[in-house]
């Protein structure tokens, strides 16, 4: 499980997110303030929830209702599988990467509370101790825009790649893949071993 550690998130809810989990109902799960409930009064970060989660849906195919939400379940192979490549935890990467890898994604209702301690880390910028209205939030947007875009263009090329010519003559020569035997029955449904991947998504 992931969650933050300046009060956010109700150490309560943990066993409602990891439940799916644990009944083998979804490989990633994620609480969702907008199934739930939250305590901010901020429209501006409001309209970004909303906004980027229409664009994560719109570009992976999946529907996400919270992109951010901080307290989250996952099978241990997926953090083996997911690469993350920002120098800073983003929950927008491991979000992409999850769906992009055909794992079993939820959400249920969740609460996010004020922050209780500290200072978010992410959305710095030169006026960031002014505190200006908006300023801190739109520079937090541009970061995570880049990051939704760019891990959802780096897996996209990833998914590419894996599918290629090359790799397939790879995976026959290695006595895997629809040219070989064990792989014969499933490359014989239509669309071959995808249907696996297919299953896998919600």
């Amino acid at each position: 499980m992931t969650t933050d550690a300046d009060g956010q998130y109700n150490p309560a809810e943990m066993r409602s997110v990891l439940a799916p989990v644990v009944a083998g109902e979804a490989d990633f799960v994620t609480g969702s303030r907008r199934l739930g409930s939250q305590e901010t009064k901020d429209m501006i970060r409001r309209a970004g929830v909303r906004f980027f989660a229409g664009t994560i849906s719109l570009l992976t195919g999946q529907r996400i209702s919270d992109t951010t939400f901080g307290l989250r379940a996952m099978r241990a192979e997926v953090t083996g599988a997911v690469q993350l490549a920002q120098p800073q935890y983003q929950a927008s990467e491991l979000l992409i990467g999850v769906i992009t890898h055909g794992y079993k994604v939820a959400e249920v209702p969740a609460t996010i509370h004020r922050r209780r301690v500290g200072e978010s880390k992410k959305g710095q910028n030169p006026l960031y101790k002014l505190h200006i209205p908006g300023v801190n939030n739109f520079f937090y947007g541009l970061r995570f825009a880049r990051v939704a875009y760019g891990t959802w263009w780096r897996e996209r090329q990833r998914s590419k790649s894996s599918s290629s010519p090359v790799s397939d003559s790879a995976a026959r020569a290695n006595g895997s893949g629809p040219g070989s035997v064990e792989a014969s029955a499933s490359s014989a449904a239509p669309g071959g071993s995808l249907t696996t991947d297919a299953a896998k998504r919600t």
